[in-house]
């Protein structure tokens, strides 16, 4: 188990990283499209009286292009680590179900089931508190 859980810790630091950069990057397109935005929704009425609706689309769009292909792959960055943690974390319940059950049955009677899932539940949520803590 102690082997296994940095495992977890790691996969889950580096896609919450990933995700944050994501973030991070997008922020100041973000901020001039949404004035776009708001300025166009509060004057909506000069807007659509002068018959501007695609232009201010055809802007808002050019705001968002050039972080566009940046976005797409960070995202798909973000979702192989993702798929990673994801896999990460049933792999590493699989092998704690499988190594206790091994346990069990080679230290019949001396060893229940119970005390095993306990064992099993304990360093899972440990796991799970820790990974949150540190992304």
């Amino acid at each position: 188990m102690t082997v296994i859980v940095p495992l977890n810790l790691i996969g889950s630091i580096l896609a919450q990283r990933l995700q944050n950069s994501m973030i991070k990057d997008s922020d100041g397109a973000d901020k001039e499209a949404d004035l776009l935005c708001g300025d166009s929704i509060v004057n909506y009425k000069t807007v659509q009286s002068f018959g501007h609706e695609d232009a201010i689309i055809d802007m808002y769009e050019k705001i968002l292009a050039p972080n566009l292909a940046k976005q797409k792959t960070v995202a798909f960055r973000t979702g192989i680590a993702l798929g990673i943690n994801i896999f990460l974390q049933y792999f590493t319940q699989a092998a704690f179900f499988y190594v206790g059950a091994e346990i069990v049955s080679y230290y019949e009677g001396e060893v229940t089931p119970a005390n095993v899932m306990s064992s099993i539940m304990l360093v899972m949520m440990g796991a799970m508190l820790a990974a949150g803590s540190a992304s």
